[in-house]
């Protein structure tokens, strides 16, 4: 059973965007058909997978590339992974918290990313929840 999980992305001190998952793995690269696309040239395409056990346990797994994949500053290939962490790949640095649902991402906007720029946030909007009648 996935645990929602939430992978929040950072440039430097600058978040950039936050995403919430609910799924058993996240996989992270710049492909646009990876689940967390990342904009870094030093990331691979497919560069590390999060799998989330059956018991919630998660693991992160570098998938053999060239630069490697740190986990709290040390390089792994494949390790147990905790809420609180920081993934690093390439200039990027992932920290994984622990999540409350899941919710689309918007990234922080180009234009922000000028003057001002540590005090915008990235919106996240709820994805839409049906809510069933209680029977009478």
């Amino acid at each position: 059973m996935a645990v929602p999980l939430t992978l929040k992305v950072f440039k430097g001190e600058q978040l950039v965007a936050t995403k919430d998952f609910d799924r058993d793995i996240i996989k992270i690269g710049r492909l646009a058909s990876a689940h967390l696309t990342l904009d870094d040239e030093k990331v691979a395409r497919i560069h590390a997978v999060i799998d989330v056990a059956q018991d919630g346990s998660l693991t992160v797994t570098d998938m053999g590339t060239t630069d490697g994949t740190l986990l709290n500053g040390k390089r792994v290939m494949k390790s147990p992974l905790s809420f609180g962490d920081s993934i690093t790949l390439g200039g990027t640095v992932i920290r994984v918290e622990r999540g409350a649902g899941v919710a689309h991402v918007s990234p922080v906007p180009e234009a922000a990313a000028g003057a001002g720029a540590a005090a915008a946030a990235p919106v996240v909007m709820a994805a839409p929840v049906a809510v069933a009648a209680a029977p009478t």
